[in-house]
């Protein structure tokens, strides 16, 4: 896993060693229109023991700004299963 993420990520800032190692709930959300590849986010969700993937219908990459209601409510049920 950690060297497919690496191949498939190619971000400098990344270093998928490191999310290996992640062992914390996470929620990973991405646009359903993103520019970033689908297989991608859901690499990093299964990786990790504890994530769970959500994805916003309509929103691309910036949906913090175009897609802020659902965003919100994701990351408030997230928060609530806490």
């Amino acid at each position: 896993l950690t060297e497919r993420l690496a191949l498939m990520t190619r971000d400098p800032h990344l270093d998928p060693a490191d999310l290996a190692t992640v062992d914390v709930p996470a929620l990973v959300v991405v646009g359903r229109h993103d520019v970033v590849r689908p297989e991608h986010s859901r690499l990093i969700a299964a990786g990790r023991p504890r994530a769970r993937l959500a994805t916003v219908p309509g929103a691309g990459h910036m949906l913090p700004v175009t897609h802020p209601g659902p965003l919100t409510r994701l990351v408030e049920g997230f928060l609530a299963e806490r």
